[in-house]
């Protein structure tokens, strides 16, 4: 354990919530961890209150999110020319999705919804997971684009090229969600599920999403960028880091 005269910051990402025979294990080192830390960072003022870990060192939580470079999202002339070419492929409304293909991310209740959607749209699958040949049998859509992984600096131009940024996760293993901070920055609007106790819907404020309508999700789009700019860029949160470990210094 760290010497005493150590200040101790524990960054809780995640409480284990899934694997509870493996919980059951690691849960007296995680209680001795948060008894013995001088502060606790969480991304959300959402996730502490509900943790059962957490909530009984609500004094000892700092809310300090996670955050995105700008930099990477850059629309420059390049991203210009790869967003042309991809909406040339997919000249229908783009709703795009990318992430571990688990249980938890929910993409299966994505799938779910295909019969319903009304608006002629290309459904883009990117990345893969135990699930990706599964989901493959059993929602044989045509419209659905299985991309398999895509590179890191591809991502912004799927993002600038689509309409709406599928987020269908459903349990607190999502704890926050980077890459939809990502899809917001790039004014880009989300359909979220309600997660209790998830710093999801924190950070997507939870609004009417049309895929047919083009100026009501333009308008969210611009809200969701603001937003990133004002709570969730590297210049807000850095900050923010350096004024807590000052303050532990005092």
């Amino acid at each position: 354990m760290v010497p005493k005269n150590i200040k101790l910051v524990v960054h809780w990402h995640s409480d284990v919530v899934a694997q509870k025979s493996i919980h059951k294990l690691v849960k007296p080192i995680e209680l001795k961890l948060v008894k013995r830390a001088d502060a606790i960072i969480t991304t959300s003022p959402l996730y502490g209150p509900a943790s059962d870990i957490l909530r009984l060192y609500q004094k000892k939580i700092f809310v300090i999110a996670s955050a995105i470079e700008k930099k990477n999202f850059t629309y420059d002339d390049a991203t210009e020319r790869k967003v042309k070419k991809l909406k040339a492929i997919y000249p229908y409304k783009i709703v795009f999705f990318i992430g571990r293909h688990v249980e938890y991310k929910g993409i299966r209740y994505l799938f779910d919804s295909v019969p319903h959607i009304k608006t002629p749209c290309h459904i883009l699958i990117a990345g893969d997971g135990p699930l990706t040949e599964d989901l493959k049998k059993k929602y044989n859509y045509e419209n659905i684009v299985w991309l398999g992984r895509i590179a890191d600096e591809d991502v912004k131009s799927y993002l600038y090229a689509s309409d709406i940024f599928a987020f269908p996760s459903v349990s607190r293993n999502e704890a926050f969600g980077l890459v939809l901070a990502e899809a917001m920055y790039c004014q880009l609007p989300a359909i979220t599920f309600t997660i209790d106790g998830s710093g999801v819907n924190w950070v997507s404020l939870n609004s009417e999403k049309l895929l047919s309508n083009d100026a009501l999700r333009d308008q969210y789009g611009r809200n969701a960028k603001r937003r990133v700019e004002e709570n969730f860029l590297m210049e807000i949160v850095g900050p923010q880091y350096n004024q807590l470990y000052k303050s532990l210094k005092s």
